[in-house]
């Protein structure tokens, strides 16, 4: 026969005509609510323990792979940035040092056409005087 809630209420009547009211209401506290089926024993919750360790450890170790995972992938990408950092700075050193040689050469260039007309001016100014 299954402990329900009339036969709950029926012991207590019993226990406090027997035993008194306070000894009667501390006995219908130590026992379950739902009889003793549905209590679970020590090896029980030993089980229980041991499958969410296990858990927890398998869980723990996925996370760690991924952890592993995402520092391996970000080691690749910083080596892929330092060897583009370097390879746009090598080109931006090369494309100043390019400008740098043709501005030079602009400048002499310049410098050489100013100063043939200023020749050339002053070689007409001698012819005319």
């Amino acid at each position: 026969m299954s402990v329900n809630e009339a036969r709950r209420i029926e012991l207590l009547e019993a226990a406090q005509q027997t035993l008194g009211r306070e000894v009667a209401v501390t006995l219908m506290e130590m026992l379950p609510p739902s009889g003793w089926g549905d209590v679970a024993t020590r090896q029980q919750l030993d089980a229980v323990e041991r499958d969410v360790h296990l858990r927890i450890t398998m869980l723990e170790a996925k996370v760690d792979a991924r952890c592993d995972a995402i520092d391996a992938r970000c080691d690749r990408i910083e080596a892929k940035l330092d060897g583009l950092e370097s390879r746009i700075s090598h080109e931006l050193r090369t494309a100043v040092a390019e400008m740098r040689v043709s501005t030079i050469k602009w400048a002499v260039g310049s410098v050489v056409s100013v100063a043939g007309v200023f020749t050339a001016i002053g070689g007409l100014l001698l012819q005319f005087r």
